[in-house]
């Protein structure tokens, strides 16, 4: 069979086209295969994230449920601490208003201070019949405009950080406050000194 040179030239290039292409193969099958490789390593680091993930967020449920057991105790023992005291070991708090005088009718300061006596000795008293009691320091709070005068109770109620809420007559401690920061905010509020 004779193969003329046009012939050969043509066989040639097809021979070159195709090492081209058997190279280009070889080389995509390569990549082929590091992209493989790359896509299971990167599969395996997936699993190790969602497995330490799973752990993580174990460990934060745990840690909640901790928290929200340790707060239930810690209401609790709250409760049990303000409510269900004996009688003779509850705190009292006392604050007394007066009310100043007007300079009319004659003869009223003199009544105004005859009645703040008896009621300061009536409180003596009680503090002398009772020396169970913790040691209580009574100060009078002056009739200005500051926190320490007839407006205590309202900028308590303005107070929207105070551990307290005034309900009627009493003083009732908001959820997540202990007694210690209602003892220390009417301490600090009216002016007055406690020892435990």
């Amino acid at each position: 069979m004779t193969v003329n040179k046009s012939e050969e030239s043509a066989i040639e290039t097809l021979r070159k086209k195709l090492e081209a292409v058997s190279l280009e193969l070889r080389n995509t099958q390569l990549d082929l295969m590091d992209a493989n490789d790359s896509l299971s390593s990167t599969q395996e680091e997936l699993e190790d994230t969602q497995v330490k993930l799973g752990e993580t967020q174990l460990k934060l449920q745990n840690t909640q449920a901790a928290h929200a057991n340790s707060e239930r105790a810690r209401l609790a023992a709250n409760r049990e601490r303000v409510l269900m005291r004996p009688p003779r070991q509850q705190e009292v708090f006392v604050v007394l208003k007066f009310r100043s005088p007007q300079p009319l009718p004659v003869g009223g300061y003199r009544l105004f201070t005859l009645l703040q006596r008896a009621v300061e000795r009536i409180l003596s008293q009680f503090i002398a019949d009772n020396p169970d009691l913790d040691a209580v320091v009574m100060d009078k709070l002056r009739f200005d405009r500051s926190p320490r005068g007839h407006n205590v109770f309202q900028c308590i109620k303005d107070d929207k950080n105070a551990p307290i809420k005034s309900s009627r007559r009493n003083f009732i401690i908001k959820d997540g406050h202990t007694e210690d920061e209602m003892i220390k905010y009417i301490t600090h509020a009216f002016k007055t000194h406690t020892q435990a």
